[in-house]
């Protein structure tokens, strides 16, 4: 465990940082939604983007609602000068979707990064809907979302992993987001173990929602579950690091996978959750199968089995200590 602890590596989640072994690298999966914005940035070559945005304008071409030819999928592609490489796709929600539902898909690449926004918007300006009660209870916003979108594009720029930014604004999965907090702030990231595959830290801050409880108060929930895992809680209480008090319970038990593992959680700021103070939650898994992007059955069928948890409990419980206390507000972020 000393070997996997000793090289700790500042780690930007949110407007948090948190140092987190070296060996644990950024996994695939994540959420990010930024003022009712969804956001996706990857590290990509101009080529693949090019060749991706042509696939996936084809794609949306191809698209009709209902199968229907004369009711197409893509509707249009706004104008959108700040977007020097790349488009915004007027398309409809789903292909069985209601055809006022749009979604504003934006495709971008800038310096070596691939940037894909969207946002949803309605728009019943068509004459068939003018006769619809039921019209105005979603007046046409879609110029304004347009601009929006626009707007947040110019905030997003590309990050390395590694990168502790100085400016105001929030870290995200391979990106940041320029601005001041805001109540409606999502950011889901995780790290897994870079040569195994049961090992990883799931790591979210919030400000769009709260619970009605701290974590520590959900105690008969929790230890039915361990019961259920044939577990036991490994440590549980009430701490202070850097100005957070949060609250962590620790579970040994069987994991999902069928093996010994354990399932670690943290939370701070459980009935906040707002611009200033939002919700932190950090789960640690061992023996859990890292996540990934859904596998078809034949994928799933060669993974090799989970047989045991690669690090012991007294393992888990030295690098979880090593990791939560040094969680504290990035200078500058708030």
């Amino acid at each position: 465990m000393k070997k996997i602890t000793q090289n700790m590596t500042p780690r930007c989640i949110g407007r948090y940082l948190i140092d987190m072994p070296a060996d644990l690298v950024l996994n695939s999966q994540f959420n990010v939604s930024i003022d009712d914005v969804k956001i996706e940035i990857r590290p990509m070559t101009q080529s693949a983007f090019e060749m991706q945005l042509e696939e996936y304008e084809k794609k949306l071409r191809r698209e009709t609602m209902y199968g229907e030819p004369d009711v197409p999928y893509l509707r249009k592609i706004e104008a959108a000068p700040q977007v020097q490489l790349g488009k915004v796709f007027n398309r409809v929600d789903s292909p069985g979707g209601e055809g006022f539902v749009r979604i504003l898909d934006l495709w971008a690449w800038r310096d070596g990064y691939l940037v894909k926004m969207e946002i949803k918007a309605y728009d019943t300006s068509d004459k068939k809907y003018q006769s619809e009660a039921w019209a105005k209870d979603f007046p046409t916003d879609l110029p304004e979302k347009l601009a929006h979108l626009l707007s947040m594009y110019e905030r997003v720029r590309g990050r390395a992993d590694n990168e502790v930014p100085t400016e105001q604004g929030v870290c995200i999965h391979n990106g940041f987001v320029l601005g001041p907090p805001s109540d409606e702030e999502e950011v889901l990231v995780s790290y897994h173990q870079k040569d195994s595959q049961d090992v990883y830290f799931s790591l979210e801050t919030a400000s769009n929602f709260r619970e009605d409880t701290n974590l520590l108060d959900r105690g008969r929930q929790i230890e039915a579950g361990a019961a259920e895992a044939d577990g036991h809680t490994v440590r549980k209480g009430r701490h202070e690091a850097h100005g957070i008090k949060y609250d962590e319970w620790l579970l040994t038990g069987k994991t999902t996978d069928r093996v010994k593992g354990q399932l670690f959680s943290f939370e701070a700021n459980s009935k906040l959750g707002n611009a200033k103070a939002p919700i932190i939650m950090i789960t640690f898994h061992n023996g859990y199968r890292i996540p990934a992007a859904p596998r078809t059955m034949e994928e799933s069928a060669v993974l090799p089995d989970i047989t045991q948890a690669t690090l012991s409990e007294a393992e888990s419980v030295a690098l979880w200590d090593a990791v939560i206390p040094t969680l504290r507000p990035r200078p500058g972020a708030f």
